[in-house]
């Protein structure tokens, strides 16, 4: 994962900082945008966790959506299979 696609993933859920997403990661904000900034090397454990983090917060925001369930169903199953497919 580059920079670019890490900032493009957190931006992909609305109102998601970079604070939110530092906090989830246990970095500080500051490191987050270096590595949205290409400025240091994106780890594949810290890719993966940014992928569950946004992943998490995305399943938690349709769930509080009765209007989602078929959605959030379809979501998980391809969320898990991103997942497995980037181990």
């Amino acid at each position: 994962m580059q920079g670019d696609e890490l900032r493009a993933l957190r931006k992909a859920e609305k109102g998601v900082t970079m604070g939110d997403l530092a906090g989830d990661l246990g970095i500080t904000a500051a490191y987050l945008g270096e590595l949205e900034r290409g400025e240091k090397t994106i780890d594949p454990r810290t890719a993966l966790a940014a992928q569950v983090a946004i992943a998490k917060r995305t399943i938690a925001r349709l769930a509080a959506d009765p209007a989602m369930a078929g959605a959030l169903t379809a979501l998980k199953a391809d969320l898990l299979d991103r997942i497995i497919a980037s181990i």
